[in-house]
């Protein structure tokens, strides 16, 4: 990218576009010696700048790309291009955390009327005192603490890989357990009912996939055909779903962390995509091995362009709610498709013990680091055995433990019980043995 010096008139219009319209000489909200700032980029040419409370307009797709001028991983600011180069090279250099970062930063110099190169210039006592005026405004509205804490993170890093000392400016302590929003999550005999509620192959298929594969919804969007096209066609019935990087280049949320795993569908699920994509063909003629596993059904666009446009989140948000609102569930208003990634985690705790997988297992199936030196110890390589593995867990494990009866017996008749199917659990200090069988 060619970078210029801009005049005062091409800066003017820039902020005026993206900061306030009004920019002349007014005295700060945050100290009446704070009459004027100065506004740089990459220039030594100052205009006086107004601070605005006006609502920033840094939300929308793209505006606070331009707004900061950016392209790609630089930008036109020399501070913001510094926050850009810290977030590719000492991060994880993710889409989704330059549009967090930017977007943040986008908003809080709308708040205070000024560029980003000009704000890492501040004093470090009026940078703390801004933003302490922003964490009072958004506990005045309510914000979610979660999201608080971003921002205040978000800002100290951009005013530390600019040069400037660390802030000491603490965002409010987040409780334990702390949650915003209630939520409620679905057992999983309640997410099998909310799949047999869905009203299409397309949604019955997402609901089975996040709940009994534990995919978040971005990996799910981010999912095209050819990632289980071999599998299909061979007749495997327990599918390998791999979540790997370049899965970001589509959703650049798909694959948190950059962390390579996989996991694994279960029947139901592999029988539903079968009866969808069978339907996608009829529908369409065929499917492409690059098409978004499921696509939008929005009849208000082109039919070629709805066979390449995934379904969007908000998308899945409403069709989570609806399905459990039509399971049955008391509280559906507070399952989102997260609940179901945590269903997920009780499909896979709560097996019987002689079906559930190793702690290890459980964790790689999740997509999670294994704590300490087990990550590097552990063999994720030897998908076939843990295939086998998940593949005799049940769907409903809950529904299979009413049926479980355990009986005290003396140990003399310990082989009679045998016989009879019953398995030994635990014995005794007092020498009789506990047994359990499956009705």
């Amino acid at each position: 990218m060619v970078k210029r010096r801009l005049s005062a008139d091409e800066m003017t219009r820039s902020l005026t576009e993206f900061f306030g319209s009004g920019i002349e000489k007014q005295r700060a909200s945050i100290g009446d010696e704070d009459e004027r700032m100065v506004v740089s980029v990459h220039s030594d040419t100052t205009v006086p700048l107004k601070l605005s409370t006006a609502k920033p307009q840094c939300r929308s797709i793209g505006s606070w790309e331009k707004a900061l001028g950016i392209s790609g991983w630089t930008s036109n600011y020399r501070s913001v291009d510094n926050l850009l180069t810290y977030l590719k090279t000492r991060k994880s250099g993710s889409e989704a955390t330059r549009k967090s970062y930017c977007s943040i930063l986008c908003r809080f110099c709308a708040r205070f009327n000024v560029d980003p190169d000009s704000l890492a210039k501040m004093p470090k006592s009026r940078i703390e005192q801004m933003i302490e005026t922003v964490i009072k405004e958004l506990r005045e509205k309510d914000r979610s603490l979660k999201y608080i804490k971003t921002v205040v993170e978000v800002l100290k890093t951009f005013f530390r890989v600019n040069g400037g000392n660390e802030l000491k400016v603490c965002p409010p302590s987040i409780p334990p357990r702390y949650a915003k929003r209630r939520e409620y999550i679905p057992t999983p005999g309640e997410a099998l009912r909310m799949a047999e509620a869905a009203s299409s192959l397309r949604d019955k298929a997402m609901i089975l996939l996040m709940a009994f594969s534990g995919l978040r919804v971005s990996t799910l969007l981010a999912l095209r055909y050819k990632d289980i096209k071999d599998e299909l066609e061979q007749g495997i019935e327990n599918l390998r779903i791999k979540v790997y990087p370049d899965m970001k280049k589509v959703v650049p949320n798909a694959c948190k962390g950059n962390i390579r795993y996989y996991t694994f569908t279960i029947r139901q699920a592999t029988e539903t995509l079968k009866l969808y994509l069978e339907e996608r063909k009829r529908i369409f003629g065929g499917i492409g091995e690059d098409e978004p596993l499921f696509n939008t059904n929005y009849n208000q666009i082109e039919r070629e362009a709805r066979r390449m446009k995934p379904v969007d989140a908000n998308t899945v948000r409403r069709i989570v709610k609806r399905v459990a609102r039509a399971a049955g569930l008391k509280r559906w208003r507070e399952v989102a498709p997260h609940s179901l990634r945590k269903t997920f985690q009780s499909f896979l705790r709560n097996q019987p013990e002689t079906l559930r997988l190793d702690i290890r297992d459980q964790e790689f199936l999740f997509g999670h680091i294994l704590e300490g030196s087990m990550d590097t110890y552990y063999d994720w390589g030897k998908v076939e055995e843990l295939r086998k593995k998940f593949s005799r867990m049940i769907p409903d494990p809950g529904e299979v433990a009413s049926r479980i009866k355990q009986k005290v017996i003396p140990l003399e008749e310990i082989e009679k019980y045998l016989q009879d199917g019953w398995i030994v659990k635990l014995a005794l200090p007092d020498g009789r043995v506990i047994v359990e069988r499956e009705f």
